[in-house]
C-alpha cells in the first residue's frame, strides 16, 4: 500500500523529469541558428520564382492530357 508521500514523492520525481526534459527541448532549439524574418522572405520569394516553371499551380500543365484531375469523360445521360 502506497502511503500519501510515497505518492508525492512519485509524482514529484515525474515532475522533475518532465521539466528536465522541456528543459532539454528548450536548450536544443536555442541552438538552433536564426534569421531575421527580412532574410528569410527575400530566400523564400528567390526560391519560389526559380520553381515556378515546375510548378504546374502557376505555369499550368504542357498538356492536357497530363492534368491528373481533368474529366477522363463527358457526362452521359440516356
Amino acid at each position: 500500500m502506497a502511503t500519501a508521500g510515497g505518492e508525492y514523492n512519485s509524482r514529484y520525481e515525474k515532475s522533475v523529469a518532465e521539466q528536465q526534459k522541456i528543459n532539454a527541448q528548450l536548450r536544443n532549439e536555442a541552438q538552433i541558428p536564426r534569421k531575421s524574418a527580412s532574410v528569410a522572405i527575400e530566400e523564400m520569394i528567390k526560391f519560389c520564382e526559380e520553381q515556378a516553371e515546375k510548378d504546374v499551380m502557376i505555369s499550368g500543365f504542357r498538356k492536357l492530357s497530363d492534368n491528373p484531375y481533368r474529366e477522363k469523360s463527358g457526362c452521359i445521360v440516356l
